[in-house]
């Protein structure tokens, strides 16, 4: 494999040259939510087709009160709930009782609370001269028929899911979630429920990848844990048949147990970078073969987590339809200082963003050496420092890339 390391702006337009958007599948719109649509749904009829009342009271007719409050009242001559379909006519000098969302009866252009007349026998007074029109839903004022509700290469949210439903829709073809295969290498690295010597490390690097996979819209296939031996991970890559994507944490250095780059060329797989100019996980590798995508993390989890959202996360958000060309990022300013060394290359902190009055703070995390796992469990971003920058102050601006999305995809449309 080359030892020419490269930026992370070179290794992530290496990674879109190659992506390729995956093929759209139909599934049921309650599973939509964090799913990228892969068609246009358009209104069929107006919404709300009829005009309905949109307060509890009485339907009227606004020829009742062109110039005044009529003396004698209006008689009451029937009741509409919420699915009724009314079957008479209010006149002028009648009115009809009305829920809430309940269809207004042919003649009726005008809902007057309840609050806003004098109930007699069989009669109601106004207390006030209502507007024309008022408390009503008119057709159409929802949406129009032809009106595009999701537009394809959308991420849904909860409310786009709501109107699409509105229309009608029970089925929505969007785009197929990546797979994901991962293998965890290291003859160390144990199940959690199989140490029995301890010195042996448990495979927490899977549950975080597993954990990013998911945030990010993939779908996961543990590929288990593989000793440092390159042909049994080679067995193991050549047979991750169905995959999208193949990640394996762990031998990323250059010692004599970390196999995996000898795994790589028995298994055939092409070299995209070795290696790149960054801090943490400067020996992250990605790889390529047969349209499927294979990186290479440290098997540290602090830094493989940062790698994970550097170029994995732009490889499965851009094969789920969301076209990005680097992590999502917003702005945040820093709770404290943040004391680094100047570097020629970039550097990234786990950090704990917050909201605030004033807008987003990012502590950062696991600058403590006397208990970095307890700090580092609060993570819910990554921050990025950028080259020639040290010892930054309290409320100096970064840019944080925040991973904790809830299982789906819907937060990224509002970074993206």
């Amino acid at each position: 494999m080359k030892k020419d390391l490269c930026t992370v702006e070179e290794a992530t337009s290496k990674i879109l040259a190659r992506v390729k958007r995956l093929p759209r599948e139909i599934i049921e719109v309650s599973r939509a939510c964090g799913r990228v649509i892969d068609e246009d749904v358009c209104v069929d009829c107006d919404i709300p087709p009829s005009m309905i009342s949109l307060r509890d009271g009485y339907a009227i007719c606004s020829e009742d009160f062109k110039h005044d409050s009529p003396i004698d009242g209006l008689k009451i001559i029937g009741v509409i709930t919420a699915g009724d379909v009314p079957s008479f006519t209010v006149t002028p000098g009648t009115a009809a009782k009305i829920a809430t969302g309940a269809l207004l009866p042919e003649g009726a252009d005008t809902v007057i609370p309840y609050e806003d007349v004098v109930i007699g026998e069989k009669k109601i007074f106004l207390k006030s001269t209502p507007l024309r029109g008022q408390f009503i839903l008119k057709p159409g004022s929802l949406a129009r028929e032809g009106n595009v509700v999701a537009k394809k290469g959308q991420i849904l949210t909860p409310m786009s899911v709501c109107s699409i439903v509105d229309c009608g829709k029970a089925f929505l073809k969007v785009v197929r979630k990546p797979r994901v295969g991962i293998v965890v290498t290291g003859n160390e690295v144990v199940e959690l429920d199989s140490r029995n010597n301890k010195d042996h490390v448990f495979c927490s690097n899977r549950y975080l990848l597993v954990s990013l996979v998911k945030n990010y819209g993939g779908n996961e296939l543990p590929l288990g844990i593989c000793p440092d031996d390159e042909r049994d991970i080679a067995s193991v890559l050549e047979s991750s048949h169905g995959c999208d994507c193949v990640i394996i944490s762990g031998g990323t250095g250059k010692g004599e147990h970390d196999c995996v780059r000898k795994a790589w060329n028995l298994a055939g797989i092409d070299t995209v970078f070795d290696g790149v100019m960054m801090h943490p996980a400067r020996g992250t590798a990605c790889g390529w073969k047969d349209g499927v995508f294979y990186f290479s993390l440290p098997g540290n989890p602090f830094a493989s987590g940062i790698a994970f959202v550097q170029f994995v996360s732009v490889a499965l958000l851009n094969l789920s339809g969301v076209v990005i060309t680097f992590p999502p990022s917003t702005r945040a300013r820093l709770s404290e200082d943040l004391n680094t060394k100047e570097s020629n290359v970039p550097k990234y902190f786990w950090g704990k963003a917050t909201w605030i009055e004033s807008g987003m703070i990012v502590q950062p995390l696991g600058m403590d050496r006397t208990n970095p796992l307890t700090e580092i469990s609060l993570a819910n971003c990554v921050v990025k420092v950028d080259p020639g920058r040290k010892s930054l102050k309290k409320d100096s601006p970064v840019f944080i890339q925040p991973v904790s999305f809830g299982s789906h995809l819907g937060y990224v449309s509002y970074l993206v």
